[in-house]
């Protein structure tokens, strides 16, 4: 079947839209076919037959695209152009949404970063202050614990010298 489409092209003569759909419709089945093929040797472990017919599967597809794509090419709303552009379209839009949240998640991130700092900021002072007061309470604590051992060894000193 392939010989009689290529000696036609080889001729100069172009194939007819039925005539392409029938090619592209046997370059299916084939496919086909050595998908159900694949299957099989598959569940047999043949690893060498399986990369002859994946290879295959690989050559008849890509005829298939090249088909499909030189059919499409002909008609000036072909599929692939109006793919194409809806494609486009999408990914123009999700470039300026993706933008978008780009500088969303940016500004969220610093106010997170400035909230963290402010906070982080404000443990660190009220830290300094407890232990600045701890520190001091502490020291007065210490300086009258002192003078009141002192007062009290002063005391028995003195009892002890006048007893003697």
């Amino acid at each position: 079947m392939f010989n009689s489409f290529n000696k036609r092209i080889e001729d100069g003569r172009d194939l007819s839209k039925k005539e392409i759909r029938e090619l592209i419709e046997s370059l299916q089945q084939q496919l086909n076919e050595v998908d159900s093929k694949i299957l099989l040797t598959i569940e047999k472990n043949d690893h060498v037959l399986l990369t002859q017919l994946i290879n295959k599967r690989k050559r008849i597809y890509d005829l298939k695209a090249v088909v499909e794509d030189a059919c499409e090419e002909k008609s000036t709303h072909g599929l692939t152009k109006r793919v194409h552009e809806i494609l486009k379209g999408t990914a123009n839009v999700t470039s300026i949404k993706g933008d978008e949240w780009v500088d969303a998640w940016h500004e969220a991130v610093d106010m997170l970063n400035k909230g963290s700092h402010r906070a982080l900021s404000s443990t660190v002072v009220w830290s300094h202050s407890l232990i600045s007061k701890g520190n001091n309470l502490q020291q007065r604590m210490s300086k009258s614990t002192m003078q009141y051992t002192a007062k009290g060894m002063s005391a028995l000193a003195t009892k002890l010298t006048n007893k003697h």
